[in-house]
């Protein structure tokens, strides 16, 4: 073990890393022939937790009150060592959780997209504007300030960019932060930290911690129970959001949550088939399903049903060689999906494409599955995984109730050549987002990003995002134009 590398805790400027090897938490990552830890990762107590928390809350009161200018330059600093240590960010990517090279770079060079965005934003996205006032001798101004010290909670399958944003973006904001790595990513998540703490970071406005997965609630709850602590975000499954939106009622603190998804296609009579079918495959199967934006179910019009599969197999064929062949992150993802794909099977669907089965516990065939029991779980269980499901319909109407019966709303594709159509069916969706001719994956630097119902609420992204991280606060002053000018 003194061999392998231990990934520190960050906490107010000082590397942390303990003797005790029982905190140290063993990353296996990208699955291979030796399960031997290709690192390791300082794991936190919850009194580090809360020491990271009151760092936080200490660096608050000068950080805040930074200028946009000078937060400006340390984001664009940052943005600069990513670029220069893009080759390493994205070989950790690739080592810790993501097979698929091409989705790590996408990542990678997304996050750096991301911050260059930020510091466009500041000077617009958080300036004080001043409202007519009823009175007219009354001048309100409305300032956005920081909310205060941030937690965030980012996972692995999209490391690198999903867990720059949880803390970047309320720094961008004006806010300090507490960083909780996933146990999967932490040398990957610690890299993107590191670039912000070298752009000229004051010490405490960014800490970073990890924790071992036994430990993780006990050191989650201390974060959130803390008095320091005035915000958490959180990016994962919806079962976790939903304990955690909770732990935050209860101490009165808002938080943004980006859940799951069960993504959905609605394919038009008049839509370029060859071309749906191309993005709907590759929505689907990218980086092993492992998405929460994946495409999961794709609803055709039943007249051009028979069509529509024929161009799908074809499509499936061309990709297979790209997306298939990759494990999933961790075996009890892969036995999850494979078990929701045979109980599919096994309640009467077929299979429009590739073989029920498993590799090395870990690696599965990517799949098509049509003629699905609406009561099987595949149907409304988020899978995470290589697989969808086509369903026939008699009308747009039936897509539209169809789609929205999900209990995830995060993000939809739809497939017309009818613009108009296509986007007074998209107003009727209740999705966070629908994309018109495109790919359920899609998310980029200058748009919001978000779902709706078990999907989470607020939102990430450009100015959006930034003011996620701000509260409202009203200064009025009274009699200001009474003053003489002479």
């Amino acid at each position: 073990m003194a061999s392998k590398k231990v990934i520190p805790l960050l906490i107010n400027g000082r590397r942390i890393v303990s003797s005790d090897v029982a905190k140290h938490i063993p990353v296996v990552g990208s699955p291979s022939k030796s399960s031997d830890p290709v690192h390791y990762a300082q794991g936190a107590t919850r009194e580090q937790a809360i020491e990271a928390a009151k760092a936080a809350k200490a660096a608050f009161s000068s950080w805040k009150n930074s200028s946009l200018m000078d937060r400006r330059e340390i984001l664009l600093n940052a943005a600069s060592i990513l670029t220069k240590r893009r080759e390493e960010g994205i070989e950790l990517s690739v080592l810790e959780s993501m097979p698929e090279r091409n989705f790590a770079t996408f990542c990678y060079d997304n996050s750096i997209k991301d911050i260059k965005e930020w510091a466009s934003q500041l000077t617009t996205a958080l300036r004080p504007v001043m409202p007519v006032s009823e009175t007219s001798d009354a001048l309100p101004i409305v300032y956005r300030e920081p909310v205060g010290p941030v937690l965030g909670i980012a996972p692995w399958n999209a490391s690198s960019v999903l867990g720059l944003r949880s803390f970047g973006t309320p720094i961008a904001a004006g806010c300090t932060a507490v960083f909780k790595t996933s146990e999967l990513s932490p040398a990957t998540h610690t890299h993107m930290a590191q670039a912000f703490i070298d752009a000229g970071l004051p010490d405490g406005v960014l800490n970073v911690i990890h924790s071992r997965f036994e430990d993780s609630a006990e050191v989650v709850d201390s974060l959130i129970t803390s008095p320091e602590i005035r915000k958490i975000n959180f990016t994962g499954s919806t079962t976790l959001g939903k304990k955690l939106a909770v732990a935050a009622a209860e101490n009165l603190k808002p938080i943004l949550l980006e859940l799951g998804g069960k993504g959905a296609v609605l394919v038009l009579e008049d839509a370029d088939l060859s071309e749906a079918a191309a993005q709907i495959v590759s929505g689907a199967w990218m980086n092993q399903g492992q998405i929460c934006m994946s495409t999961e179910r794709v609803f055709v019009q039943r007249d051009i049903y028979d069509e529509f599969i024929a161009s799908l197999r074809t499509a499936a064929k061309n990709l297979r060689g790209v997306f298939g062949g990759f494990p999933q992150a961790q075996e009890r993802y892969a036995t999850k999906v494979y078990g929701l794909i045979k109980d599919a099977i096994d309640e009467g669907a077929e299979s429009v494409f590739g073989e029920l089965k498993i590799s090395n516990g870990l690696t599965l065939e990517p799949t098509i599955l049509a003629n699905v029991n609406p009561e099987s779980a595949i149907y409304s269980q988020e899978t995470f995984g290589p697989t969808m499901i086509v369903i026939p319909v008699d009308s747009v109407e039936e897509m539209i109730a169809q789609t929205n019966a999900s209990d995830y709303g995060l993000t939809v594709a739809l497939w017309t050549e009818d613009i108009v159509r296509g986007l007074k069916i998209a107003r009727e969706i209740q999705s966070g987002a629908v994309h018109i001719n495109g790919n359920t994956v899609h998310d980029e630097p200058t748009l919001p990003h978000g779902g709706v119902k078990s999907s989470g609420f607020g939102r990430f992204g450009a100015e959006w995002g930034l003011q996620e991280f701000t509260e409202t606060k009203t200064v009025r002053i009274n009699g200001f134009n009474k003053k003489s000018i002479s």
